[in-house]
C-alpha cells in the first residue's frame, strides 16, 4: 500500500490542477498525456517476482524458439499472448520489458478513450484507480491487455463501425477468450430508447439471472474445465448492489434522452455489467466477466457528474432537457464519491499480493532463493 495510495493521491492532484486551467481542451490532454506516462512507467517497471506474473515468466519462457506452439492444441484459448511472447523474444525483447509494453499499452488506450469521450479525466482516473482496475495490470495480464482491446471495441461501437467493433472484440479473445463476452454490447448498446429497448434490456438481464447457471456450466466446459468447482450461493453480493446504486444515482443527475447518444450507450453497458455480476456467486472468475463491461464507469461516472451547464455547451440544441443542479448538491455528492473511492481501494490493497509490490530495483531474485 506504500506505492498505490500515493499513486492514487497524486493522480487526482494532478488531475485537479489541470482542470482549472483556462483552456480546457489543451489541458485535458496535457493531463492524459502526463497520467499515461505515469500510470504505464508505474506499472511497467514493476518486479515480476509476484503473483501470477511468475507463471507468465514460465509462459514467456516456454514460447521461445521454433516449437513454441507445442502444447497449443491443449490450451489455444490464449493464443495471443503466446504469439506476443514469442515474437518479442524473437527480437530480444525481455519479459521485463513485455510487461512495460503491456503497461503502456493499457494505460494508452485509457488515454485515449479519456481524451475522446470523458467530460471529466479527474472522474475517469478515479474510477479506473479506485475501483480496481488498474491492479489488472499487476497480475492479470491477459485480461489487462483483452479488456484494453475492448476499449478499442467500444469506441468503434460509439463511431457505428461494426466491423472495426467485432474486429477489436476477437483480438481481446485472442488473449483472453471470456473477452468474447463482449460481442452482444454492439446490439444492446445501440439500441433506440423506446418501449422495445426497455424489453429487451428487461429480457436480457432476466435470461443472464435465469439462466446464469447452465451459462456457467458452460464456461466451465469450453474455458475454465473445473465443472464441480463452482457453488451458486444464492446470493447477488455487494458490488451488484453497487453497481445498481450508481446507476440509480445516474439517472437521477442525468436522466435518460434518445438524443444522448454515447451516453445511452455507456448506460447500457453498466446494466449490462450488472446482469454479468449476478454470476458472481459462483466465483470470482465469473465476477471478472462483469468487468468487461463495468470498466466503463470509467466514462460513466464522469457523464453523470458532468453539471448541466457543461452538458448544454455540448448540447445547445437540447439545453431544456437536460437537469441542472445545485453547484452545493455536485460539491457534497464529489466529497462522496471521492471518499468512497479510497475506501473501496483500501479494501482491495489489503490484498497479500499488494504487500508483495516492488519496483525491478527494489529486489535482487537470488535472494529469493537464499543466495
Amino acid at each position: 500500500m506504500r506505492y498505490q495510495m500515493p499513486l492514487f493521491v497524486v493522480v487526482m492532484g494532478i488531475c485537479l490542477l489541470y482542470a482549472m486551467h483556462s483552456n480546457a481542451r489543451k489541458s485535458k490532454k496535457q493531463c492524459v498525456i502526463i497520467i499515461t506516462v505515469i500510470l504505464a512507467l508505474f506499472s511497467g517497471l514493476r518486479t515480476w517476482w509476484f503473483g501470477d506474473l511468475i507463471k507468465y515468466y514460465t509462459l514467456y519462457l516456454r514460447c521461445q524458439g521454433a516449437d513454441w506452439m507445442t502444447g497449443l492444441g491443449d490450451d489455444a484459448t490464449n493464443i495471443g499472448i503466446r504469439a506476443f511472447f514469442h515474437y518479442a523474444s524473437e527480437i530480444g525483447i525481455s519479459y521485463d520489458d513485455c510487461l512495460l509494453i503491456i503497461a503502456a499499452f493499457v494505460a494508452i488506450t485509457l488515454g485515449v478513450l479519456v481524451y475522446r469521450y470523458s467530460p471529466s479525466p479527474f472522474w475517469s482516473y478515479t474510477m479506473f484507480i479506485g475501483m480496481g482496475f488498474y491492479l489488472f495490470t499487476y497480475s492479470g495480464l491477459k485480461q489487462a491487455v483483452a479488456m484494453s482491446f475492448l476499449i478499442l471495441a467500444a469506441m468503434a461501437m460509439f463511431e457505428g463501425k461494426p466491423l472495426k467493433f467485432l474486429f477489436w472484440t476477437c483480438v481481446g479473445g485472442l488473449f483472453h477468450a471470456p473477452a468474447l463476452i463482449f460481442l452482444p454490447a454492439y446490439y444492446f448498446c445501440r439500441q433506440r430508447l423506446n418501449q422495445r429497448y426497455v424489453l429487451v434490456l428487461v429480457a436480457l438481464v432476466a435470461a443472464l439471472f435465469l439462466f446464469r447457471t447452465q451459462i456457467v456450466n458452460l464456461m466451465n466446459e469450453v474455458y475454465y474445465a473445473e465443472a464441480d468447482s463452482f457453488t451458486d450461493t444464492n446470493k447477488v453480493g455487494g458490488r451488484f448492489i453497487m453497481m445498481v446504486l450508481i446507476m440509480v444515482m445516474g439517472n437521477i443527475l442525468r436522466p435518460l434522452h434518445k438524443w444522448d447518444r454515447v451516453y445511452l450507450q455507456v448506460f447500457n453497458l453498466m446494466v449490462l455489467a450488472a446482469a454479468l455480476q449476478t454470476m458472481s456467486v459462483f466465483g470470482n472468475v465469473f465476477s471478472r466477466l462483469a468487468d468487461y463491461y463495468y470498466q466503463f464507469v470509467v466514462l460513466y461516472m464522469p457523464m453523470i457528474m458532468q453539471t448541466g451547464r457543461s452538458q448544454a455547451r455540448q448540447l445547445p440544441r437540447y439545453r431544456e432537457q437536460i437537469r441542472y443542479w445545485d453547484p452545493k448538491n455536485y460539491l457534497l455528492l464529489s466529497v462522496f464519491v471521492v471518499v468512497f473511492a479510497f475506501w473501496f481501494y483500501g479494501n482491495q490493497l489489503q490484498s497479500p499480493m499488494m504487500k508483495d509490490f516492488l519496483f525491478r530495483w527494489e529486489i535482487d531474485p537470488y535472494s529469493l532463493y537464499g543466495n
